[in-house]
């Protein structure tokens, strides 16, 4: 009885020692993190005889992100990727009604992607979704520092969740060690705003949706380089 005990003790070691090793190879853990430089994209009203004009600048922010991934066969991978993701912009009206201010949108956001590799396996294309649930929005003018909005003021203007596709490439450059730059395109209305003129007369609902080009370095922790 005591030697069946032992072997058995045995079998569940080789056991445990032979998932730990296949989930060493199959599955990945990376972190990265650099710098995303956002603007937002305005749905004109066309039916004023006066519309009124927004502009927007690209603005750097810095994010992180911790991803996990497996393999799907030789040539293919699946992530999940868990990301602090701030979004920030230049806004301005044209011709002059309001001076240039600053916005500042802090997302948590989950990206789920496939990625496929070419190569010799040092060039990966992904394509996924990215979701983002609104955390704070910071303000500023010119000359100023940045200031937390208040959460009446935020609930009024942004709405709480952020939603689009996303297209990446990443490169290895050593051992455990890439680059990545990606392109973000929000398919949800991120802010809906009533614009109305000096006389109050309503120029119509402008649709606000963000755009992304993010540029990182990354290390893989856990799982085959």
């Amino acid at each position: 009885m005591l030697q069946q005990l032992k072997f058995l003790r045995f079998l569940i070691c080789c056991g445990f020692l032979y998932i730990s090793n296949v989930l060493q190879a199959q599955l990945h853990v990376d972190l990265s993190t650099g710098v995303g430089f956002t603007s937002t994209h305005f749905k004109e009203v066309k039916n004023h005889p006066d519309p009124l004009k927004i502009e927007t600048g690209f603005y750097p922010n810095f994010f992180a992100g911790l991803r996990l991934g497996g393999d799907l066969g030789k040539k293919m991978e699946w992530r999940t990727e868990f990301q602090y993701a701030p979004r920030g912009m230049k806004y301005e009206t044209n011709p002059g009604r309001t001076p240039d201010n600053y916005y500042r949108y802090h997302y948590i956001c989950i990206q789920p992607e496939v990625a496929r590799k070419f190569s010799r396996e040092r060039l990966m294309l992904r394509a996924g979704l990215n979701a983002g649930k609104l955390l704070a929005v910071d303000g500023k003018g010119p000359g100023y520092e940045w200031t937390p909005l208040q959460a009446d003021f935020i609930e009024n203007l942004w709405n709480d969740y952020d939603f689009g596709a996303i297209l990446g490439a990443e490169w290895k450059v050593f051992k455990g060690i890439f680059v990545r730059a990606d392109l973000y395109w929000g398919l949800a209305a991120i802010s809906e705003r009533e614009i109305t003129d000096a006389n109050g007369a309503d120029l119509g609902t402008y649709k606000e949706r963000s755009r992304a080009i993010s540029l990182a370095v990354g290390y893989r922790l856990l799982g085959r380089n």
